[in-house]
């Protein structure tokens, strides 16, 4: 397991939120994107990416990636596929589930 909170060498400031954060900030009956705007006044939007799924000899990855921006209308989700080649993982195929 990778932990992305310590490992992960981005290039942008990103904030890891839990699944109940999540869920409480877009559980409300209210204006809910105008609270994440206060919360999080830089942000772009926000990605989940759920957890691995891997193949039985562990050098293929499933994972789905969603991203919502300014808006529950403004977004996309992807299937991913991940390759281990050469102790590298590579995304070898995608496919758009849903788009918005």
């Amino acid at each position: 397991m990778c932990d992305l909170t310590t490992n992960a060498a981005l290039s942008a400031t990103a904030v890891f939120v839990s699944q109940r954060k999540r869920d409480e900030i877009f559980s409300k009956d209210k204006d809910v994107w105008k609270d994440f705007a206060k919360k999080y006044p830089n942000a772009a939007g926000f990605t989940i990416v759920s957890p691995i799924g891997f193949n039985a000899s562990h050098n293929q990855a499933l994972v789905y990636v969603g991203k919502l921006v300014r808006g529950m209308l403004c977004g996309g989700g992807y299937i991913v596929l991940l390759e281990k080649k050469k102790d590298k993982w590579i995304v070898e195929k995608t496919a758009q589930i849903w788009i918005s």
